[in-house]
Formats: structure tokens, sequence, C-alpha cells
């Protein structure tokens, strides 16, 4: 098993756009249909500007193809709402680490906000 956490740093728009659009009808739908899936939930947290998402799956491998994947792009379209012009994310193979331990690399947004 493979646990994927990400940060993504929102506006107020995209805290809106991820609660109503991206997250429900954008990312679930398609995520939950690839092989070796095995759940995705999303904390919002306004306070500190960021959403932050856990996804895990069977394996690294899995894990490896859905993020070869074009319908991966969908990251891309929060870009105009970003606060930062990168997002976040970490790996692990525990479930209940505290995300001040993880190692976070900063991935670029590929449009500028």
């Amino acid at each position: 098993m493979i646990v994927v956490y990400v940060k993504h740093y929102l506006d107020k728009d995209g805290f809106d756009y991820f609660e109503k659009t991206w997250f429900p009808q954008k990312v679930q739908p398609i995520i939950s249909k690839q092989p070796g899936f095995i759940s995705i939930e999303a904390k919002t947290d306004n306070t500190a500007g960021h959403v932050f998402i856990t996804v895990i799956f069977d394996s690294e491998e899995n894990l490896a193809k859905w993020v070869s994947k074009p319908e991966h792009d969908v990251m891309d379209l929060l870009d105009p709402f970003r606060t930062k012009n990168y997002w976040e994310a970490a790996k692990s193979e525990e479930r209940t680490i505290a995300p001040e331990k993880l190692s976070w690399k900063q991935i670029k947004a590929k449009k500028n906000h």
C-alpha cells in the first residue's frame, strides 16, 4: 500500500470550486476507476489556506500508472485559483503519519495564476 498526501493552496473562489466541482466531479469519478485505487479523502482548511488530500493505492506501480495518465492533469484545473505557484505532495507507506513528518515535494503549477 502507498499513501499520497497532497496540499493545494487556494483562494476563496478556489475553495468553492474545489468543494463543488473539482473534487466531486473531476477527481473522484475518475480516480476511483483506476486499477489499484483504494481510497481518496479531502479536508479543507480555510485557516491554513489549503486543502489536504489523502489518496491510497495498493502499490507504487499502480500509483505511477495513474500519475502518468492524461486524466491526472486534472490538477491543472486548480491553477487559476492557486495562492502559490505550486502544490505539494508526499508519499508514505503509513496511513497515520503526521504531515510535518513527511518529506514534501513542491510541484510547479503549469499556468501562472
